[in-house]
């Protein structure tokens, strides 16, 4: 979990997690296309490509976390 997470930040500060940069994703764009994540992350499992099956997961990750902070407000 922690190499995951250490991960998800990685691709955030080099700024490979495109999706954080919409306009509206912290608002309603992080709860769409969650089954993309799922799907890329699929994807990359069967064809065995490491870093798109981890950048998959790191998508998913992301969405989780503003929805785990956007309940706790």
């Amino acid at each position: 979990m922690i190499d995951t997470l250490q991960f998800t930040k990685k691709l955030l500060d080099e700024g490979k997690a495109q999706m954080v940069n919409f306009e509206d994703f912290f608002q309603i764009g992080y709860s769409l296309k969650t089954d993309k994540d799922v799907y890329h992350f699929l994807a990359n499992v069967a064809s065995e490509n490491v870093f798109e099956r981890q950048r998959g997961l790191c998508h998913r990750v992301i969405r989780a976390l503003v929805i785990i902070y956007e309940n706790q407000k």
